[in-house]
């Protein structure tokens, strides 16, 4: 599934920047060209970084998905308000919150951390997974 979300936004990306035949004339243009194509790189950058995190979920290494998850959190688009309304933004931070919270309490089934340990573990997933519903 996040893999063809991928592939779909590469594609829709690729299809405006080989369609578009604007040429700006002033600064401003030129800047808002920029901040669209470094935002753009930064989603594509973002989606690969959630992928592995999936794939690496998948093989249950926990401790490397969350190193994952934590570097998918200081992309500076998830760490900004998103003042463009993409929505794959939005889709970045609602899967990182939800997987990151799901993760945290899939990973105490069976733990033999201290009840206070488990009980830090479950206030951060919840944490995460009431985010996940800010988006």
């Amino acid at each position: 599934m996040y893999s063809q979300m991928i592939q779909n936004y590469r594609s829709n990306t690729n299809k405006f920047y080989t369609q578009s035949k604007f040429t700006s004339f002033n600064k401003i243009d030129e800047e808002l060209d920029i901040e669209q194509h470094t935002r753009e790189i930064q989603i594509e950058s973002a989606l690969s970084t959630l992928n592995d995190a999936l794939e690496s979920q998948r093989r249950g290494d926990w401790q490397v998905t969350m190193e994952f998850y934590h570097k998918l959190g200081s992309h500076d688009i998830m760490v900004t308000p998103n003042t463009v309304h993409n929505p794959i933004i939005d889709q970045l931070k609602y899967l990182l919150h939800r997987n990151r919270g799901l993760l945290e309490i899939r990973r105490l089934i069976g733990s033999t951390e201290t009840p206070m340990e488990i009980y830090q573990s479950l206030i951060k997933a919840l944490v995460d997974l009431i985010r996940s519903t800010l988006y």
